[in-house]
Protein backbone atom coordinates (compact mmCIF):
# COMPACT_ATOMS: atom_id res chain seq x y z
CA UNK A 1 0.00 0.00 0.00
CA UNK A 2 1.50 3.49 -0.95
CA UNK A 3 1.45 6.58 1.14
CA UNK A 4 -1.33 8.00 -0.17
CA UNK A 5 -3.59 5.01 -0.12
CA UNK A 6 -2.84 4.97 3.46
CA UNK A 7 -3.45 8.39 4.70
CA UNK A 8 -6.67 8.13 2.63
CA UNK A 9 -7.38 4.86 4.67
CA UNK A 10 -6.57 6.52 7.79
CA UNK A 11 -8.75 9.20 7.05
CA UNK A 12 -11.89 7.29 6.21
CA UNK A 13 -11.19 5.38 9.39
CA UNK A 14 -11.52 8.46 11.54
CA UNK A 15 -14.51 9.62 9.02
CA UNK A 16 -16.30 6.41 10.02
CA UNK A 17 -15.95 6.98 13.80
CA UNK A 18 -16.95 10.03 13.98
CA UNK A 19 -19.93 9.59 12.24
CA UNK A 20 -20.63 6.71 14.65
CA UNK A 21 -20.01 9.14 17.64
CA UNK A 22 -22.25 11.89 16.43
CA UNK A 23 -25.02 9.66 15.66
CA UNK A 24 -24.58 7.58 19.29
CA UNK A 25 -24.42 10.76 21.13
CA UNK A 26 -26.37 13.64 19.14
CA UNK A 27 -28.55 12.04 16.90
CA UNK A 28 -31.59 14.53 18.31
CA UNK A 29 -29.44 17.46 16.56
CA UNK A 30 -29.07 15.38 13.18
CA UNK A 31 -31.48 16.94 10.67
CA UNK A 32 -30.44 15.63 6.94
CA UNK A 33 -32.42 13.27 5.78
CA UNK A 34 -31.79 9.61 6.76
CA UNK A 35 -31.31 8.70 2.87
CA UNK A 36 -28.90 11.64 2.27
CA UNK A 37 -26.86 10.86 5.62
CA UNK A 38 -23.46 9.91 5.37
CA UNK A 39 -19.81 10.81 4.80
CA UNK A 40 -18.68 12.89 2.02
CA UNK A 41 -16.92 10.48 -0.36
CA UNK A 42 -15.55 12.54 -2.77
CA UNK A 43 -12.96 14.28 -1.48
CA UNK A 44 -12.89 17.33 -3.35
CA UNK A 45 -12.11 20.63 -2.03
CA UNK A 46 -15.10 22.08 -3.27
CA UNK A 47 -17.46 19.36 -1.17
CA UNK A 48 -19.12 21.27 2.09
CA UNK A 49 -16.68 19.14 4.65
CA UNK A 50 -16.24 15.30 5.61
CA UNK A 51 -19.52 14.37 7.37
CA UNK A 52 -23.37 15.51 5.95
CA UNK A 53 -24.95 15.14 9.34
CA UNK A 54 -26.62 18.86 10.21
CA UNK A 55 -27.58 20.86 7.21
CA UNK A 56 -26.10 24.02 7.97
CA UNK A 57 -22.71 22.95 9.83
CA UNK A 58 -19.70 21.64 7.51
CA UNK A 59 -17.45 18.69 9.84
CA UNK A 60 -14.13 17.86 8.99
CA UNK A 61 -12.62 15.51 10.55
CA UNK A 62 -8.94 15.61 11.34
CA UNK A 63 -6.63 12.72 12.95
CA UNK A 64 -2.97 12.90 13.41
CA UNK A 65 -0.58 10.87 15.95
CA UNK A 66 -1.37 9.08 18.97
CA UNK A 67 -2.70 10.80 22.34
CA UNK A 68 -2.68 14.40 22.95
CA UNK A 69 0.37 15.35 20.99
CA UNK A 70 -1.54 14.08 17.61
CA UNK A 71 -4.29 15.66 18.75
CA UNK A 72 -2.91 19.41 19.32
CA UNK A 73 -1.06 19.01 15.63
CA UNK A 74 -4.74 18.77 14.32
CA UNK A 75 -6.52 21.64 15.84
CA UNK A 76 -6.23 24.26 13.81
CA UNK A 77 -5.84 22.58 10.81
CA UNK A 78 -9.36 21.14 11.34
CA UNK A 79 -11.18 24.41 12.44
CA UNK A 80 -9.32 26.27 9.77
CA UNK A 81 -10.81 23.20 7.55
CA UNK A 82 -14.17 23.11 8.74
CA UNK A 83 -14.75 27.21 8.53
CA UNK A 84 -13.60 27.33 4.92
CA UNK A 85 -15.55 24.47 4.01
CA UNK A 86 -18.37 25.93 5.80
CA UNK A 87 -17.57 29.36 3.38
CA UNK A 88 -17.81 27.03 0.00
CA UNK A 89 -21.40 25.49 1.08
CA UNK A 90 -22.78 28.39 2.21
CA UNK A 91 -23.33 26.85 5.74
CA UNK A 92 -24.21 28.98 8.95
CA UNK A 93 -21.62 26.88 11.13
CA UNK A 94 -18.48 24.76 11.05
CA UNK A 95 -17.20 22.34 13.37
CA UNK A 96 -14.20 20.25 13.47
CA UNK A 97 -13.84 16.59 15.26
CA UNK A 98 -10.22 15.57 16.48
CA UNK A 99 -9.81 11.98 18.18
CA UNK A 100 -7.10 11.53 20.91
CA UNK A 101 -5.73 8.09 19.46
CA UNK A 102 -5.39 5.61 21.75
CA UNK A 103 -7.01 7.26 25.05
CA UNK A 104 -9.42 4.51 27.10
CA UNK A 105 -13.02 4.78 25.61
CA UNK A 106 -14.47 6.67 28.93
CA UNK A 107 -11.98 9.46 28.53
CA UNK A 108 -12.63 12.79 26.38
CA UNK A 109 -11.69 11.03 23.33
CA UNK A 110 -12.87 13.28 20.57
CA UNK A 111 -12.54 17.31 20.76
CA UNK A 112 -14.48 19.99 19.13
CA UNK A 113 -12.78 23.08 17.57
CA UNK A 114 -13.88 25.63 15.54
CA UNK A 115 -12.77 29.65 14.82
CA UNK A 116 -16.20 30.78 15.84
CA UNK A 117 -18.22 29.51 18.99
CA UNK A 118 -21.66 28.83 17.64
CA UNK A 119 -23.31 31.27 20.13
CA UNK A 120 -22.50 34.35 22.58
CA UNK A 121 -20.81 33.09 25.28
CA UNK A 122 -19.72 34.75 28.39
CA UNK A 123 -16.31 35.65 28.87
CA UNK A 124 -16.46 33.71 32.15
CA UNK A 125 -17.48 30.55 30.63
CA UNK A 126 -13.89 29.76 28.86
CA UNK A 127 -10.46 30.03 29.94
CA UNK A 128 -7.94 31.89 27.49
CA UNK A 129 -4.62 30.46 26.28
CA UNK A 130 -1.76 30.64 23.93
CA UNK A 131 -1.09 26.65 24.41
CA UNK A 132 -2.91 24.23 22.27
CA UNK A 133 -2.03 21.79 25.13
CA UNK A 134 -3.19 23.90 27.90
CA UNK A 135 -6.72 24.24 25.89
CA UNK A 136 -6.99 20.26 25.68
CA UNK A 137 -5.93 19.25 28.88
CA UNK A 138 -8.42 22.29 30.30
CA UNK A 139 -11.03 20.13 28.24
CA UNK A 140 -10.16 16.53 28.97
CA UNK A 141 -9.64 16.65 32.95
CA UNK A 142 -12.30 15.07 34.32
CA UNK A 143 -10.55 15.50 37.86
CA UNK A 144 -11.65 18.80 38.84
CA UNK A 145 -15.27 17.80 38.72
CA UNK A 146 -16.01 20.64 35.98
CA UNK A 147 -19.17 19.07 33.73
CA UNK A 148 -18.04 18.44 30.41
CA UNK A 149 -20.42 20.30 28.90
CA UNK A 150 -19.19 23.14 30.66
CA UNK A 151 -15.50 22.84 29.37
CA UNK A 152 -14.50 25.24 26.90
CA UNK A 153 -10.37 26.81 25.91
CA UNK A 154 -9.96 29.43 23.45
CA UNK A 155 -6.78 29.27 21.72
CA UNK A 156 -5.49 32.88 21.24
CA UNK A 157 -2.18 33.55 19.39
CA UNK A 158 -0.75 36.33 17.87
CA UNK A 159 -0.87 36.27 13.81
CA UNK A 160 -3.11 33.14 13.86
CA UNK A 161 -7.13 33.07 13.71
CA UNK A 162 -8.31 32.37 17.29
CA UNK A 163 -9.68 28.60 17.77
CA UNK A 164 -12.11 27.72 20.20
CA UNK A 165 -11.42 24.17 21.60
CA UNK A 166 -14.40 22.20 23.56
CA UNK A 167 -15.80 18.76 24.79
CA UNK A 168 -18.46 17.38 21.93
CA UNK A 169 -20.56 17.77 24.71
CA UNK A 170 -20.24 22.13 25.54
CA UNK A 171 -20.04 22.39 21.01
CA UNK A 172 -23.05 20.24 20.58
CA UNK A 173 -24.84 21.68 23.83
CA UNK A 174 -24.25 25.69 22.19
CA UNK A 175 -24.65 24.34 18.78
CA UNK A 176 -28.49 23.13 19.73
CA UNK A 177 -29.63 26.94 20.98
CA UNK A 178 -29.43 27.76 17.57
CA UNK A 179 -32.02 24.82 16.36
CA UNK A 180 -35.00 25.27 18.37
CA UNK A 181 -37.04 23.84 15.08
CA UNK A 182 -35.10 20.34 15.69
CA UNK A 183 -37.62 18.14 17.04
CA UNK A 184 -38.26 14.64 16.46
CA UNK A 185 -40.88 12.11 17.94
CA UNK A 186 -43.40 12.38 19.81
CA UNK A 187 -40.72 12.25 23.23
CA UNK A 188 -38.28 15.28 21.36
CA UNK A 189 -35.84 12.92 20.91
CA UNK A 190 -34.72 11.24 17.84
CA UNK A 191 -34.31 7.15 18.10
CA UNK A 192 -32.59 4.75 15.77
CA UNK A 193 -33.06 1.21 15.62
CA UNK A 194 -29.73 -1.07 16.16
CA UNK A 195 -30.75 -2.53 12.72
CA UNK A 196 -30.84 1.75 11.22
CA UNK A 197 -27.23 2.26 12.84
CA UNK A 198 -26.23 -0.78 10.92
CA UNK A 199 -27.29 0.84 7.72
CA UNK A 200 -26.41 4.13 8.52
CA UNK A 201 -23.12 2.76 9.41
CA UNK A 202 -22.60 0.19 6.29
Amino acid sequence: MNVANASKNKGDRFERAAFRHVLTHYAHLVDVDEEKRGRNRAGKKQDPGDLHLFTDCAIQVKARGQGVAGAVTALRIAAEGGRDQAAIGGLAHHLGLVPVIGTPGTSVNWLAVACDWPTEIADSAYIVTGAPANAVAHVRDDRRGIPRDLRVAKIVRAGLADIWVSTCDAWMAAYSTTRPQVVVGDDGQRRFTLDELAKLLA
